[in-house]
């Protein structure tokens, strides 16, 4: 006989003050509810219920089992209304906070499909800067982490992975010639970010094909706290500058951008995401990160 239906049935008849109401309140009959009844006592070797002829009482060994069944129960229904709204299109409201340059080109663009495959689901954009320490928070649904490739935070789920590269707009190259060599790099016009809270954002650390490391400081006329500042720089023929794949990939592709020293790589970066910890996930923020995977998974060949 079903344990869990043992304990309903006991539940009903303490909470009903006896078979009659229990019976109604499972849709069985009272003869049911008694053998149910009868059957927990059996297997746990006690008497759970005192009967008299006005009404049906716990025992006291029955009020403490009936505080503990209550909760087992509850726990039980709670766990199949979760698995069963896995079979539920997912709708409700998500908030994400993005890395601002990530979100506008390459979080946002995306969502199209999503949104128009579930229409139950609407997503807030919460846009903030990629230097800003990246926190899985009762705000937001989900957050969005780019990090150094060795740097990603414990508990997120990978997405993509990306590098930086060196570039610059053909109409550059034409006026100033193209590096063939890291030592020629500083006779070029380099565009660099520059952070108050990190003021040796001025220097460019590489990696040479054969794996040496290699450090360039950067004294261009044009500097950027944000790297789609410093991308419309570059792309207007200001100078060469060190950029993530997922910025100029396309853009190297249409010929917008050439590679500079494509021998050279800059920092690796991991493309990641994070959610609140919490024992049930809920279908809109699991539909969105294999939505994401997805997405990236066919896109990041560009971003490396």
């Amino acid at each position: 006989m079903d344990r869990l239906t043992e304990m309903e049935a006991f539940i009903a008849v303490v909470d009903q003050g006896g078979f009659t109401g229990a019976a109604r309140r499972m849709e069985v009959s009272k003869s049911a509810i008694s053998k149910y009844v009868a059957a927990l006592e059996q297997r746990l070797g006690t008497r759970l219920l005192e009967r008299t002829t006005r009404r049906v009482e716990p025992t006291e060994i029955g009020i403490a089992y009936y505080r503990r069944a209550r909760r087992i129960v509850h726990d039980a229904q709670e766990a199949d209304a979760m698995a069963g709204s896995t079979r539920m299109p997912p709708t409700g409201r998500l908030r994400v906070s993005v890395p601002a340059e990530f979100g506008v080109t390459r979080f946002v663009p995306v969502l199209g499909g999503l949104l128009m495959d579930y229409p139950g689901l609407s997503i807030h954009t919460d846009l903030r800067q990629r230097n800003a320490a990246p926190v899985a928070s009762a705000e937001h649904d989900l957050t969005l982490s780019i990090d150094p490739e060795m740097s990603r935070p414990a508990g997120s789920r990978l997405l993509a992975r990306s590098a930086h590269h060196l570039v610059a707009a053909p109409e550059y190259v034409a006026r100033h010639g193209a590096p063939a060599r890291i030592e020629e790099l500083t006779e070029h016009v380099l565009l660099h970010q520059a952070l108050d809270t990190a003021p040796e954002t001025n220097l460019w650390h590489l990696i040479s094909a054969s794996g040496e490391s290699r450090t360039v400081r950067c004294n261009g006329p044009l500097t950027a706290n944000d790297d789609l500042a410093l991308l419309e720089a570059c792309l207007n023929g200001y100078g060469i500058a060190c950029l993530p794949g997922y910025l100029t990939g396309e853009r190297l592709r249409d010929g917008q951008l050439v590679p500079i020293i494509p021998t050279l790589a800059g920092q690796a970066l991991s493309i990641s995401i994070l959610s609140p910890e919490s024992e049930f996930t809920p279908p809109k923020v699991t539909t969105l990160i294999d939505y994401l995977s997805s997405a990236y998974g066919t896109q990041s060949a560009d971003w490396q």
